[in-house]
């Protein structure tokens, strides 16, 4: 069969088209070519915008912690007026004193003795005139200083609030990736022991009190849980006298700086350059606070080990700005008597809670904005559990506070505060607080233990101030024997119906119950004596000993 040959006119049009197709391709080719670099411009300008927001952001970085310097500043500028106006006032004080002396004075020369002794009094007030009006003005423009001041500092204060909200954000995005940060945390806490004691300690009264404690936990209680003692940074060292001393009689204490861990980029952003080691501080036992027995046992107990923490109440309070401002639930509204948090003792397990943790140290590095909200550290513990979207693990022991007195010998009948008692969840005495000038004081060999303790206040005496040192009288406080509050062997103080007390009622004293000799916890407390005439002994051949 032959085969069809293509005609002229057949093979022109197949030329045709493949030259009208070579251009189309050409066509799209340069549209390709022209596309590729408008996006090539466009990727060129959007990386010079992000070079200027990149240089946007790190100069609002360099403000802000500008800001956070100048802020510094003028809280010192004003606490530093604040103490020059109370100097100036007692200074003011005194020489009204003086010039009432004078007076009196001059009246009874005149009288008695002449002129020159009058005339020497009259030179006498004059001055006195004159330095009581220099004191006056001086006091006026300190007063003026530091309401100047004030205003400076409320000016500040939405700029804080906008810097600490900006780092909550942060914070929340960095906690999304929480399952390998919390990995990494538990890698590190599973290289230390299970169970253990932190306190805070650094030279003179802080590190002497806490050498009372743990010495009696050591030598008298048989506690054997592992220490260790934190100070943060050089400023805060503790003396190589004082860890001999330790080591010496308390030989497995451990001391830790807090300023030289290689702490994670997020807690690192957090922290910056303004952190004092203070606001690191996550405790379980304060150096002026300890335990009257064991407290090995607490970790123990079926409230530690559903909830992973034990809270001791504070005094009763009201909820802070802190909550509206965060959005968070307010636990004071169906429940106005109830008590902060007592930051001087906790119980934490921080594996299970380290999340809550974060939070905790966020809202107390951001203490510019969240002291201003709150009334300190005591209301960041709720919060952060709160944050951390762990409210019903919060657990606080529901005994309220009593208070450490003893008899004074000077007017027989009164009492003298010692300090806070906490009871652990059974109701059981489990430590003291001396607070205040209730410190054992390493100056001077002054015992600083208590003979009675009261039942648990009731909110309306603890908003009172029942809650502040000073000497109560028989009006006030009324001492009862043990036996009336039927103590138990674990010093528990007895209901205030079996103490014969009716809370409610202010106009009754309160009772004091005796501390039974011989009792677990007149023991601790002679075995807290006991250490401290130990340091004091030792302080006499070694001047340095505390640094």
């Amino acid at each position: 069969m032959a085969t069809a040959v293509p005609s002229q006119d057949t093979s022109n049009r197949q030329v045709g088209d493949l030259d009208a197709g070579a251009a189309a391709a050409v066509a799209v080719q340069h549209r390709a070519e022209a596309r590729v670099q408008e996006l090539q411009l466009q990727l060129e300008q959007a990386q010079r915008q992000l070079a200027t927001l990149q240089q946007s952001i790190t100069q609002l970085d360099l403000d802000k912690q500008q800001l956070q310097l100048t802020n510094n500043k003028l809280q010192q500028q004003a606490t530093n007026i604040s103490v020059v106006c109370q100097r100036d006032k007692r200074d003011l004080e005194q020489l009204l004193a003086h010039y009432q002396r004078a007076e009196v004075a001059t009246r009874n020369s005149s009288s008695s003795s002449g002129g020159s002794l009058a005339t020497w009094s009259q030179d006498e007030l004059r001055l006195c005139q004159e330095e009581k009006q220099r004191q006056e003005q001086l006091v006026k423009k300190a007063e003026e200083q530091s309401k100047d001041r004030q205003k400076e500092l409320a000016g500040c204060e939405d700029d804080q609030r906008i810097a600490a909200e900006a780092d909550r954000h942060q914070l929340d995005a960095l906690l999304k990736s929480w399952p390998q940060i919390l990995a990494a945390r538990r890698g590190v806490i599973a290289q230390q022991p299970r169970r253990g004691i932190v306190t805070l300690a650094a030279r003179g009264s802080l590190v002497a009190n806490a050498f009372v404690n743990l010495y009696v936990l050591r030598h008298h209680l048989h506690c054997s849980l592992p220490v260790v003692i934190t100070f943060h940074g050089a400023k805060e060292s503790v003396a190589a006298a004082t860890q001999a001393f330790f080591d010496e009689h308390i030989p497995d204490v451990k001391f830790y700086d807090t300023s030289r861990p290689p702490y994670p980029a997020h807690q690192r952003l957090l922290l910056r350059e303004q952190a004092q080691g203070w606001k690191l501080k996550v405790l379980y036992l304060d150096s002026d606070c300890m335990p009257l027995y064991d407290p090995s046992v607490l970790f123990e107990t079926p409230e530690y080990q559903q909830h992973g923490v034990i809270i001791f109440p504070d005094r009763p309070g009201e909820a802070p700005p802190l909550y509206k401002h965060y959005g968070l639930h307010n636990p004071w509204v169906n429940n106005p008597t109830l008590s902060q948090a007592e930051t001087g003792m906790l119980l934490l397990n921080r594996t299970e809670h380290a999340d809550v943790l974060e939070y905790l140290l966020f809202l107390n590095v951001h203490d510019e904005f969240t002291y201003r909200v709150t009334y300190g550290d005591k209301d960041t513990f709720r919060a952060a559990f709160d944050l951390a979207g762990k409210r019903d693990f919060f657990y606080q022991s529901p005994h309220r506070l009593s208070l450490a007195l003893t008899e004074t010998q000077q007017n027989p009948g009164h009492f003298a505060w010692r300090g806070f008692v906490q009871m652990a969840p059974n109701g059981s005495v489990a430590f003291i607080h001396r607070a205040w000038f209730t410190k054992y004081n390493p100056e001077d060999d002054t015992l600083r233990n208590f003979t009675h303790m009261t039942v648990g206040l009731s909110p309306q005496r603890a908003m009172t101030n029942f809650m502040f040192p000073r000497d109560f009288p028989p009006s006030e406080v009324t001492p009862v024997p043990a036996e009336q509050c039927q103590l138990d062997p674990l010093d528990r103080p007895g209901s205030e119906q079996r103490c014969g007390f009716v809370s409610s009622d202010t106009s009754l004293p309160i009772p004091a119950i005796a501390v039974p000799q011989g009792s677990p916890v007149a023991r601790a407390l002679k075995a807290t004596d006991e250490a401290f005439l130990l340091l004091r002994g030792a302080m006499r051949t070694k001047k340095d000993l505390l640094g």
